[in-house]
């Protein structure tokens, strides 16, 4: 408990983020479909055929892109521990007396049983997966525990059970060639032969052990036996993904794949702040990666996360880029990619387009410089981070219209949420009526509402993740839009006074600076930072008295005469 005190400063800002994210307590959350499920429905065939195979060695159904069990080869079941474990266990029983047993047995029940009926294993996440991960841990544990204790009772002397031995060693092999899959060629035959002949192997080894008065040889060759099987399935565990050789190291491939040299020319010619969309992923794995921003530095759109930020996920869903209803999107979110007109609302001024040809979007963007088979394209009507709306529309009226009119609209008017509206009075209300029609919209129409956004703009003059610094100069009251995702980590100062920020498209900052030249400066502190400290340092004195008590209460020994061992 002190040593969770004192880890507060991070922890908290952690826990934050998990419950505040729309896969734990949103709309996509998949508490109420996990929960309704009825408590004691069995685990599918495929699922079962994955917990047993995986009970004797992780790489039988398949190692990395190649695994064909259950689910995927991250959030199966891994269960392996060890093939002895799966005969000492068993046998453990027969030693103990009626009490213990029915003790070891309720403990390894409680944890079993979540593996049998899904929805307590459900539960043992708060219902937000349907995986194991770390789960398989303390099965994992349980096994390798009773296996430990049922060796150390056989070399004390107990002896095993023959038809036990047997039942146990045919049960493991027999268990195993069941039909558990549809498919054909899921098992790696190879190592399903290798098992069956240490399972055989260890039986003998527990067996002779069990009848061996002098014990080294059995105990020798159980301990190599066991290396050579920790050893050779560790390294198939190792070796999932191919090598990398020197020279494929130095191609422009992967990460390192000509994005790297187009970013870089991006930044040495642009100082400013800008995101960047990808029509591709750089990451040479199965499913291509949403986050290579993170990974080759630059600002973009998309994001893959467990703990996608809330507000964000909430702007996603306000223009419909991500469902309402599905729990992937709350993870997987692909940006706005795929939606120019919000590209260009949020700062998204340039677009990586791999292994180009013309397809007729060059009347919103011009293509500025090659790299490879990457072709560098600036976007024609790109906003930068901070612009300025006169009007605003509820945002009750905002979700009534149909996807590509969210996009029109949000060039002349801000969504304000309804119970937000008093604090923008100073602004025009845009009604539904007011909506262009489709047919008479055209890029000159986009240009004129584009141009008429970027008049009052945020001129930044510093900027880092945590402080963006800039100035403001209107000559009318006017809402700025900064598309940076509403959190409550924001604090904004306008020229030194705080000022609270407001929820714009239900997932973005705005803010009022006022008529005439304002600083506007906008610092991020984590909500729980300084209370994780006192916490921090309260676990801190809570260690320093506790050694104070433990030293007062030692005895001491008046004595200069050394205790008997006995009494020591």
């Amino acid at each position: 408990m002190i040593g969770v005190i004192l880890s507060a400063p991070v922890l908290a800002e952690h826990l934050r983020v998990m419950f505040e994210s729309s896969r734990v307590s949103g709309p996509d959350s998949l508490f109420a479909k996990l929960s309704s499920a009825p408590m004691f429905d069995m685990i599918d065939q495929a699922q079962l055929g994955t917990v047993i195979h995986r009970f004797f060695s992780s790489e039988t159904l398949g190692s990395g892109s190649n695994y064909r069990g259950w689910s995927n080869i991250l959030e199966a079941p891994t269960f392996y521990c060890g093939i002895p474990c799966m005969l000492l266990l068993p046998l453990l029983f027969g030693y103990l007396n009626n009490e213990k047993r029915k003790l070891f047995a309720i403990l390894l029940a409680i944890w079993i049983l979540p593996v049998v009926f899904p929805w307590f294993r459900h539960a043992f996440w708060l219902f937000a997966g349907d995986y194991y991960r770390a789960y398989s841990l303390f099965i994992a544990f349980i096994f390798i525990y009773y296996s430990v204790l049922c060796l150390d009772l056989l070399l004390k002397g107990k002896k095993t059970n023959l038809y036990v031995l047997i039942a146990t060693a045919v049960v493991c092999i027999a268990i195993r060639k069941l039909s558990f899959f549809d498919e054909k060629n899921v098992l790696n035959e190879q190592l399903e032969t290798v098992i069956d002949a240490f399972v055989i192997a260890y039986s003998a080894l527990i067996f002779w052990m069990s009848r061996q008065k002098e014990k080294n040889i059995p105990m020798a060759l159980f301990l190599v036996l066991l290396c050579v099987e920790l050893a050779w399935f560790s390294s198939l565990s190792v070796n999932r993904g191919s090598n990398i050789t020197v020279s494929e190291k130095n191609e422009k491939t992967g990460y390192n794949d000509y994005s790297v040299d187009a970013i870089a020319w991006l930044k040495a010619n642009d100082k400013s702040f800008f995101r960047i969309d990808k029509n591709y992923g750089s990451s040479p794995a199965v499913n291509s990666s949403l986050n290579d921003g993170m990974v080759q530095d630059y600002y973009g759109t998309s994001s893959y996360n467990s703990f996608n930020q809330k507000y964000y996920l909430q702007y996603l869903r306000a223009y419909n880029v991500v469902g309402h209803d599905k729990e992937e999107d709350s993870r997987w979110s692909f940006g706005l990619v795929n939606r120019q007109f919000l590209e260009n609302l949020n700062s998204a001024r340039y677009f990586l387009q791999k292994d180009y040809k013309r397809h007729g979007r060059e009347n919103i963007r011009d293509s500025m410089n090659t790299f490879g088979n990457i072709t560098v394209f600036k976007l024609k009507f790109a906003l930068p981070l901070g612009y300025c709306y006169r009007n605003y529309i509820k945002y009750s009226d905002f979700e009534k219209l149909r996807i590509f009119q969210k996009d029109i609209v949000s060039l002349r008017a801000a969504v304000v949420n309804d119970i937000d509206i008093n604090m923008v009075k100073g602004l025009n209300e845009f009604h539904l009526k007011d909506t262009i029609d489709i047919t008479r919209f055209n890029f000159e129409v986009y240009r004129h509402e584009r141009d008429s956004l970027a008049q009052d703009t945020l001129t930044i003059t510093s900027f880092t993740p945590e402080k963006i610094t800039g100035r403001t100069n209107l000559k009318r009251e006017k809402l700025l839009y900064l598309s940076i995702p509403f959190d409550d980590g924001w604090q904004i100062f306008v020229d030194g006074k705080e000022q609270k920020p407001i929820l714009i498209a239900n997932g973005m900052i705005g803010l009022l600076p006022g008529i005439g030249e304002h600083l506007v400066e906008l610092i991020y502190k984590s909500p729980y930072r300084t209370a994780g400290y006192f916490l921090s340092l309260f676990g801190v004195a809570l260690i320093g008295g506790l050694i104070i008590i433990g030293r007062h209460k030692r005895p001491r020994n008046t004595s200069n005469q050394l205790p008997d061992a006995e009494n020591a």
